[in-house]
């Protein structure tokens, strides 16, 4: 009973407080944040808190970065600028901490937000900026990156409050997404606008409104804030979330594509499959069967063919594969999420780091020591996102197989050659066009998805002096993905308007259809009707594709 009190107590307070997020509440650790937790909190379906360990690691971060500079250290982003200007110093080399320098300080960080807030929109959707913030704060939690608490509390302020940043997308190199990412401090600091109850507003008016105080930042906080990957990871994330459906659809509209066709279930056996057991390959022949309880595809029956084109024999594989892919996504974000990807690059626990390299006095410089504030600060390259690029563009090549099997599938559903049915899949009382003008739209969009698998992580050019000369392009990768995946949502939809016109002709001569068929056939009709005769298909099409990613 007490629980439940101090839990109405809580909600209670936060209402008052002017958060309209309150039903559900996610606390972040630094080490178990989720995909579908991000995705839930970017939606705006719960609020996060912040555990006492994990603002315990971001405070002793904290305390061994400025320890860093009291000793003098060379602290790039601290002591000395950023880019080309890592020759230019903040603090004073003595590393005393004077309110002069303090001041400076504050100045620097000023500026670099300025300096850096250059990109180009359109502005990124909100919910995928929420994905950022709450990925960036859990980063915090690490102890890793070394910020104000007062950072840590206007990230939950900003997520609890549904306080969204505007956010150019374009102007970034994907190496840190600096030059979007510096409009999150800036709207911190109540210089930019914000999304805020549906419309867009002066950051500062709101944060007013709500007796919000603006950030004043100092130390490393500005290069904190912007020099990450949250923003690229939000749409990666968001990629591997909307893929990940798409996967448990797609063996479903190949299943239905098998029945309208009387296809051949051979080559979705388990006892087929096993013999070559590549990753997945089992489970996706088991989602493609699992459609055919009951169905006539059981039977013998001697129109049937004894080998199906390969995009209806083989369509397990391009699934599988990509499901592939999207496993080694979701594992780097995991690791991601749970990470710092700053430079530099803070130690907590020093012994462990002294053991690596005891002899080395190089290493040891490093080292912060200063009375209980013991830890390192590494100069480091943890920014680099290629790895997560690289598997964002092998999904979406992986993709675009899914996507091509899907077009032919379709294409064959139209040759009577194959179907033994109607050319088009007209109906028998039809006498006009039926689906013979449909097919330009799934080749047209496969042509727009073979465009946009080009990988784009080696492009760039050198910057900063010649000395930031590496790229990945995360944010277009990952935009390239979600067309991809758009586009195939597409191509299924319209794969679904044919294997169902298909099976409700077999349906009409009296065949048997699948239990689980059947149940998405009689779902689909209530959106998307048979066709008896030439009408605009266009409504039909959208209606699919709606059906198709809500399946």
């Amino acid at each position: 009973m007490k629980i439940l009190n101090k839990i109405t107590v809580a909600l209670a307070a936060s209402i008052l407080s002017g958060n309209v997020l309150a039903a559900n509440v996610i606390e972040l650790t630094g080490n178990k944040l989720t995909i579908d937790q991000i995705y839930k909190i970017g939606q705006g379906e719960a609020n996060v808190a912040t555990s006492k360990l994990g603002l315990k690691r971001a405070k002793r971060g904290y305390d061994v970065l400025i320890g860093s500079a009291k000793q003098g250290m060379g602290v790039y982003g601290l002591t000395v600028g950023v880019g080309w200007n890592k020759d230019q110093p903040v603090f004073g080399k003595d590393g005393k901490l004077s309110p002069e320098l303090l001041s400076l300080s504050k100045t620097f960080n000023r500026d670099l937000v300025y300096a850096h807030s250059a990109a180009v929109g359109p502005y990124m959707p909100k919910e995928l900026v929420r994905m950022a913030l709450v990925i960036r704060l859990n980063q915090y939690l690490t102890g890793h990156i070394g910020v104000q608490a007062d950072i840590i509390d206007m990230y939950k302020t900003f997520l609890n409050h549904d306080i969204v940043p505007l956010i150019p997308e374009r102007g970034t190199v994907g190496t840190a997404d600096i030059l979007p990412g510096a409009h999150i401090a800036l709207a911190m600091i109540g210089e930019w606008d914000v999304y805020y109850k549906g419309k867009r507003r002066d950051a500062k008016e709101v944060m007013k409104e709500l007796g919000i105080k603006p950030l004043q930042l100092m130390g490393k906080d500005a290069l904190s804030i912007f020099s990450n990957n949250a923003l690229a990871v939000a749409y990666a994330t968001d990629v591997a979330y909307r893929a990940e459906h798409l996967l448990e659809v797609a063996p479903q509209m190949v299943g239905m594509s098998l029945e309208a066709l009387n296809g051949n279930v051979s080559p979705y056996l388990e006892q087929t499959v096993v013999n070559r057991p590549m990753p997945h390959v089992k489970e996706v022949a088991g989602d493609v069967t699992a459609m055919w309880q009951g169905s006539y595809l059981w039977q013998e029956n001697e129109q049937r063919a004894l080998q199906d084109p390969l995009a209806l024999r083989g369509s397990q594989w391009a699934i599988a594969a990509a499901r592939d892919e999207l496993d080694g996504l979701k594992g780097l974000l995991n690791i991601h999420y749970n990470s710092s990807d700053d430079n530099p690059s803070i130690v907590l626990n020093a012994e462990a780091a002294r053991l690596q390299s005891p002899d080395a006095p190089r290493v040891k410089h490093y080292f912060v020591d200063q009375g209980n504030i013991q830890g390192a600060v590494f100069s480091s390259s943890n920014f680099e996102p290629v790895q997560l690029a690289l598997r964002v563009e092998g999904l979406t090549v992986a993709l675009a197989h899914v996507s091509r099997d899907a077009v032919y599938r379709t294409l064959k559903l139209s040759d009577p050659h194959f179907t033994h049915l109607t050319r088009f899949l007209n109906a028998p009382e039809n006498h006009g066009h039926g689906f013979g003008a449909i097919q330009k739209v799934p080749v047209g969009l496969f042509t727009e998805i073979r465009s946009l698998v080009n990988p784009v992580s080696l492009d760039g050019m050198a910057v900063a002096g010649y000395i930031e000369d590496t790229y990945s392009n995360m944010i277009l990768a990952s935009q390239h993905a979600e067309k991809v995946i758009d586009n195939t949502y597409y191509i299924l939809g319209v794969e679904l308007m044919h294997s169902s016109q298909g099976i409700d002709i077999r349906k009409r001569a009296g065949t048997p259809i699948g239990k689980k068929t059947n149940k998405i056939m009689k779902d689909y009709r209530k959106v998307v009707k048979f066709v008896d005769k030439d009408r605009p298909f266009t409504v039909d099409i959208e209606a699919s594709k709606r059906f198709v990613t809500h399946l």
